[in-house]
């Protein structure tokens, strides 16, 4: 048993196995290509170093946004099974490389003016824009050195990217209130099948008054963290 175990571990190819007889197949041309795309974003992570060691450190703290780090690995996960539908030919596309690189310079440039436009600035919301930022100049890189032919094919998880932005402020808050108006209408509404006597505050209609009781539908019945993550 152990044997044929040992055997067919053998007779499959590890990771870097089948990483050398990929590269074996690249021609010269894409070789250069894949080489400038890999320099590319090591040098655009070293850059955006700093605000990727704070948004880790701030996600892995959150409920909300505990996902955040895991979406690069997906995306290339995404982008690993379907390698075989991707196109073989690079082919540049200067024109979108340049758009996404403007639309990078201008979140840059909106992090930078956001907290004199903005008093109060949450450490949520500042990291949008420079998150934004990375990802534009990450979709600039791929149709640069790959073209938009790949870009096409690949247009899912590459665009995947974007659940790293944490969720801003302002929206949190509006699936916040709404999903909790909705857990009081469906309490409302189990309530009046019930039978059971019970009166609903008329200032405030998260209240439920009970024969000596009388109970709330609070924020943190409002489920966020669901949302968020029935969306991903």
């Amino acid at each position: 048993m152990d044997s044929n175990n040992t055997s067919a571990a053998l007779a499959r190819p590890n990771l870097r196995v089948r990483l050398q007889a990929w590269w074996a197949g690249v021609s010269e041309p894409r070789r250069r290509h894949l080489k400038g795309l890999l320099i590319y974003l090591l040098l655009l992570l070293l850059a955006f170093s700093k605000p990727l060691i704070y948004l880790v450190g701030y996600t892995l703290r959150t409920e909300l946004h505990s996902h955040v780090p895991l979406i690069p690995f997906v995306s290339a996960w995404l982008l690993s099974i379907n390698q075989d539908r991707l196109p073989a030919d690079y082919r540049r596309s200067s024109g979108w490389a340049l758009c996404w690189a403007l639309a990078g310079l201008a979140m840059l440039v909106l992090a930078w003016v956001l907290p004199s436009m903005v008093t109060k600035v949450s450490h949520n919301d500042s990291f949008g824009p420079v998150i934004f930022s990375l990802i534009c100049f990450i979709y600039a890189g791929a149709f640069f050195f790959l073209g938009s032919g790949w870009m096409k094919q690949a247009i899912f998880p590459a665009f995947f990217l974007i659940f790293m932005i944490p969720l801003p402020d302002p929206l949190v808050r509006l699936m916040e209130a709404a999903s909790q108006h909705a857990s009081a209408e469906a309490t409302n509404w189990i309530l009046h099948i019930s039978g059971v006597p019970w009166l609903r505050d008329a200032e405030n209609p998260m209240i439920f008054h009970f024969p000596g009781l009388s109970l709330r539908v609070a924020e943190e019945c409002s489920g966020a963290e669901r949302i968020a993550l029935f969306w991903l």
